[in-house]
Protein backbone atom coordinates (compact mmCIF):
# COMPACT_ATOMS: atom_id res chain seq x y z
CA UNK A 1 0.00 0.00 0.00
CA UNK A 2 3.11 2.27 0.74
CA UNK A 3 3.92 2.03 -2.92
CA UNK A 4 0.38 2.72 -4.39
CA UNK A 5 -0.55 5.73 -1.98
CA UNK A 6 3.18 6.91 -2.32
CA UNK A 7 2.78 7.09 -6.13
CA UNK A 8 -0.80 8.22 -7.21
CA UNK A 9 -3.84 9.48 -4.74
CA UNK A 10 -6.08 8.36 -7.85
CA UNK A 11 -7.36 5.57 -6.22
CA UNK A 12 -8.50 4.44 -2.07
CA UNK A 13 -8.95 1.48 -0.41
CA UNK A 14 -12.05 -0.17 -0.06
CA UNK A 15 -14.06 -3.96 0.52
CA UNK A 16 -13.29 -6.22 3.47
CA UNK A 17 -9.54 -5.54 3.16
CA UNK A 18 -10.08 -1.73 4.24
CA UNK A 19 -12.66 -2.94 7.21
CA UNK A 20 -10.36 -5.68 8.67
CA UNK A 21 -6.97 -3.56 8.61
CA UNK A 22 -8.16 0.44 9.27
CA UNK A 23 -11.45 -0.09 11.20
CA UNK A 24 -12.13 -3.80 13.24
CA UNK A 25 -9.51 -6.79 12.51
CA UNK A 26 -12.45 -9.27 12.80
CA UNK A 27 -11.26 -11.57 9.91
CA UNK A 28 -8.50 -12.12 7.84
CA UNK A 29 -8.65 -10.39 4.83
CA UNK A 30 -5.63 -9.61 2.15
CA UNK A 31 -6.86 -8.91 -1.38
CA UNK A 32 -6.36 -5.45 -1.89
CA UNK A 33 -9.29 -3.53 -3.73
CA UNK A 34 -8.63 -0.10 -5.12
CA UNK A 35 -11.10 2.00 -6.39
CA UNK A 36 -11.54 5.63 -8.11
CA UNK A 37 -14.64 7.18 -9.60
CA UNK A 38 -14.75 8.04 -13.18
CA UNK A 39 -11.76 8.70 -13.81
CA UNK A 40 -9.97 9.67 -16.70
CA UNK A 41 -6.81 8.77 -15.69
CA UNK A 42 -7.28 5.08 -14.53
CA UNK A 43 -4.85 2.87 -16.97
CA UNK A 44 -2.15 5.38 -16.55
CA UNK A 45 -2.71 5.44 -13.10
CA UNK A 46 -2.40 1.59 -12.93
CA UNK A 47 0.47 1.79 -15.26
CA UNK A 48 2.01 3.78 -13.14
CA UNK A 49 1.57 2.08 -9.48
CA UNK A 50 2.63 -1.11 -11.41
CA UNK A 51 6.13 0.18 -12.63
CA UNK A 52 7.17 0.91 -8.98
CA UNK A 53 6.06 -2.77 -7.66
CA UNK A 54 7.73 -4.36 -11.03
CA UNK A 55 10.84 -2.56 -9.64
CA UNK A 56 10.85 -4.36 -6.05
CA UNK A 57 7.87 -7.52 -6.88
CA UNK A 58 6.87 -10.24 -9.29
CA UNK A 59 3.96 -8.68 -10.73
CA UNK A 60 1.61 -11.44 -12.77
CA UNK A 61 -1.04 -9.73 -14.83
CA UNK A 62 -4.32 -11.67 -14.66
CA UNK A 63 -7.48 -9.28 -15.85
CA UNK A 64 -6.85 -6.33 -18.03
CA UNK A 65 -10.44 -4.90 -18.77
CA UNK A 66 -11.75 -1.09 -19.68
CA UNK A 67 -12.29 -0.38 -16.29
CA UNK A 68 -11.44 -3.56 -14.22
CA UNK A 69 -7.41 -4.61 -14.33
CA UNK A 70 -6.28 -7.11 -11.64
CA UNK A 71 -3.07 -8.81 -10.76
CA UNK A 72 -1.03 -10.59 -8.39
CA UNK A 73 2.10 -9.39 -6.82
CA UNK A 74 4.62 -12.32 -5.76
CA UNK A 75 1.98 -15.30 -7.09
CA UNK A 76 -0.55 -14.85 -3.90
CA UNK A 77 -1.69 -11.52 -3.56
CA UNK A 78 -4.68 -10.33 -5.48
CA UNK A 79 -4.43 -6.82 -6.22
CA UNK A 80 -7.74 -5.33 -8.04
CA UNK A 81 -8.38 -1.95 -9.43
CA UNK A 82 -12.00 -0.35 -10.82
CA UNK A 83 -12.59 2.87 -11.97
CA UNK A 84 -15.97 2.40 -10.72
CA UNK A 85 -18.87 3.92 -12.62
CA UNK A 86 -21.64 3.80 -9.64
CA UNK A 87 -21.87 7.05 -7.37
CA UNK A 88 -19.75 6.88 -3.98
CA UNK A 89 -21.83 7.59 -0.93
CA UNK A 90 -20.33 9.92 1.26
CA UNK A 91 -16.22 11.17 1.09
CA UNK A 92 -13.08 9.27 1.84
CA UNK A 93 -10.88 9.30 4.45
CA UNK A 94 -7.41 10.52 4.21
CA UNK A 95 -5.16 9.13 7.52
CA UNK A 96 -2.12 10.46 8.36
CA UNK A 97 -0.03 8.92 6.74
CA UNK A 98 -1.44 9.41 3.33
CA UNK A 99 -3.52 6.37 2.97
CA UNK A 100 -6.76 6.76 1.17
CA UNK A 101 -9.40 4.67 2.15
CA UNK A 102 -12.98 4.11 1.86
CA UNK A 103 -15.72 5.29 4.41
CA UNK A 104 -17.90 2.68 6.09
CA UNK A 105 -21.04 4.13 4.41
CA UNK A 106 -20.04 3.69 1.32
CA UNK A 107 -18.60 0.05 2.16
CA UNK A 108 -22.19 -0.86 3.68
CA UNK A 109 -23.85 0.44 0.64
CA UNK A 110 -21.76 -1.81 -1.70
CA UNK A 111 -22.17 -5.11 0.13
CA UNK A 112 -25.51 -4.76 0.23
CA UNK A 113 -25.22 -4.57 -3.64
CA UNK A 114 -22.97 -7.27 -3.20
CA UNK A 115 -25.26 -9.94 -1.55
CA UNK A 116 -27.74 -9.65 -4.19
CA UNK A 117 -25.27 -10.12 -7.03
CA UNK A 118 -23.09 -12.97 -5.15
CA UNK A 119 -23.35 -15.91 -2.70
CA UNK A 120 -19.99 -14.72 -0.73
CA UNK A 121 -20.18 -15.00 3.20
CA UNK A 122 -17.46 -12.32 3.31
CA UNK A 123 -20.53 -9.78 2.37
CA UNK A 124 -22.82 -10.75 5.03
CA UNK A 125 -19.86 -10.92 8.08
CA UNK A 126 -18.58 -7.63 7.06
CA UNK A 127 -22.11 -6.19 6.95
CA UNK A 128 -22.82 -7.73 10.21
CA UNK A 129 -19.71 -6.26 11.40
CA UNK A 130 -20.63 -2.66 10.63
CA UNK A 131 -23.78 -3.05 12.25
CA UNK A 132 -21.52 -4.21 15.38
CA UNK A 133 -20.34 -1.45 15.80
CA UNK A 134 -21.48 1.49 13.63
CA UNK A 135 -24.51 3.98 13.20
CA UNK A 136 -26.28 5.30 10.56
CA UNK A 137 -29.23 5.44 8.84
CA UNK A 138 -30.76 2.36 6.50
CA UNK A 139 -32.74 4.64 4.55
CA UNK A 140 -29.66 6.57 2.90
CA UNK A 141 -27.43 3.22 2.72
CA UNK A 142 -30.33 1.92 1.15
CA UNK A 143 -30.72 4.83 -1.56
CA UNK A 144 -27.19 4.70 -1.66
CA UNK A 145 -27.27 0.89 -2.79
CA UNK A 146 -29.94 1.65 -4.90
CA UNK A 147 -28.16 4.31 -6.69
CA UNK A 148 -25.11 1.74 -7.55
CA UNK A 149 -27.37 -1.28 -8.96
CA UNK A 150 -30.80 -1.17 -9.73
CA UNK A 151 -32.49 -4.43 -6.95
CA UNK A 152 -35.75 -5.10 -5.23
CA UNK A 153 -35.54 -4.86 -1.53
CA UNK A 154 -37.92 -8.10 -0.71
CA UNK A 155 -34.91 -9.66 -2.89
CA UNK A 156 -32.19 -8.55 -0.39
CA UNK A 157 -34.30 -9.34 2.41
CA UNK A 158 -34.66 -12.98 0.62
CA UNK A 159 -31.10 -13.30 0.20
CA UNK A 160 -30.26 -11.82 4.04
CA UNK A 161 -32.71 -14.31 5.49
CA UNK A 162 -31.54 -17.03 3.47
CA UNK A 163 -28.11 -17.27 4.14
CA UNK A 164 -26.45 -20.43 5.34
CA UNK A 165 -24.50 -19.74 8.74
CA UNK A 166 -22.19 -22.78 7.83
CA UNK A 167 -20.78 -20.58 5.32
CA UNK A 168 -18.82 -18.73 7.59
CA UNK A 169 -16.78 -21.78 8.28
CA UNK A 170 -15.09 -20.80 5.03
CA UNK A 171 -13.78 -17.51 6.41
CA UNK A 172 -10.70 -16.85 8.85
CA UNK A 173 -12.22 -15.47 11.85
CA UNK A 174 -9.89 -13.74 13.94
CA UNK A 175 -12.09 -13.70 17.11
CA UNK A 176 -13.91 -17.06 17.46
CA UNK A 177 -16.97 -15.42 19.52
CA UNK A 178 -17.15 -12.56 17.52
CA UNK A 179 -20.28 -14.06 15.58
CA UNK A 180 -22.08 -14.89 19.02
CA UNK A 181 -25.76 -13.84 18.77
CA UNK A 182 -25.45 -13.67 15.04
CA UNK A 183 -28.91 -15.15 13.87
CA UNK A 184 -30.87 -12.32 16.60
CA UNK A 185 -28.62 -9.27 15.10
CA UNK A 186 -29.78 -10.15 11.95
CA UNK A 187 -33.35 -10.63 12.49
CA UNK A 188 -32.85 -7.49 14.17
CA UNK A 189 -30.66 -5.85 10.74
CA UNK A 190 -32.97 -7.14 8.45
CA UNK A 191 -36.06 -5.71 10.49
CA UNK A 192 -34.47 -2.20 10.69
CA UNK A 193 -33.63 -2.54 6.67
CA UNK A 194 -37.22 -3.19 5.73
CA UNK A 195 -38.15 -0.18 8.08
CA UNK A 196 -35.66 1.87 6.70
CA UNK A 197 -34.85 2.89 10.89
CA UNK A 198 -31.66 4.56 11.87
CA UNK A 199 -28.99 1.40 13.51
CA UNK A 200 -26.94 2.02 16.49
CA UNK A 201 -24.48 -0.76 17.42
CA UNK A 202 -25.17 -3.92 18.26
CA UNK A 203 -24.34 -4.89 22.14
CA UNK A 204 -24.72 -8.62 22.75
CA UNK A 205 -24.41 -9.88 26.24
CA UNK A 206 -21.93 -13.25 26.76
Amino acid sequence: MDIVFGVENEFYLTGGTCLSRFYHEKRYSDDLDFFTNDSLRFSFAVKNIKRELLKRFVVTPEIEAKDFIRFRVEHHLQVDFVNDRTPRFKDVVIRKNGYIIDNVENILANKLTAVIGRDNPKDVFDIYLICRFYSFDWGEIVDAASNKAVFALEDLVVKLKSFPVSLFDKIEITDPHFLDGFNAALEKIIDEIVKKEYHRPIYLNR
